[in-house]
């Protein structure tokens, strides 16, 4: 295979796993601004959070148990597209769409992770690659966590 092609195929793996991780950083901000804006009180924001976090588990578990019956690339495209639409149905002002919204995107962010996960093992630098997705994850993560204020 050519060094560009598996750079490239590198670069799209760590992007798609990187996408969950930053989906989830990203929680801490919105529950800060729901809070400050009154338009959910802090209990309904706690298990609106809860929520997306326990979705986010379902989702890794179902693509995880379904190993190798579902193409993991179709899922990762799948749940990529699912997660951008969700995060798109959750900026709307209805507090409904923003509990669907953001199940859906834990859904979505899960199944991508894992079915990027699950592309990366089958890989024959499958230890290298793993570890390059994290390192990249971690980089893509530190600005969300370096923000002071909201």
């Amino acid at each position: 295979m050519r060094a560009r092609t598996v750079r490239l195929q590198a670069l799209v793996l760590c992007l798609g796993y990187a996408i969950g991780g930053c989906d989830n950083s990203g929680i801490r901000l919105w529950v800060a601004a729901l809070v400050k804006s009154g338009s959910l009180s802090s209990a309904q924001v706690g298990w609106l959070a809860s929520g997306e976090l326990f979705s986010l588990a379902i989702g890794v578990l179902a693509i995880s148990a379904s190993g190798s019956r579902i193409n993991a690339r179709w899922v990762a495209a799948i749940g990529a597209a699912t997660l951008a639409a969700a995060n798109c149905l959750a900026l709307f002002p209805s507090t409904q769409t923003l509990v669907i919204g953001r199940l859906l995107s834990g859904l979505a962010s899960g199944a991508v992770q894992a079915s990027v996960i699950g592309i990366a093992t089958r890989r024959p630098d499958a230890q290298r690659m793993l570890a390059l997705m994290i390192a990249a994850t971690v980089v893509l993560m530190s600005g969300s966590f370096s923000c002071r204020r909201y």
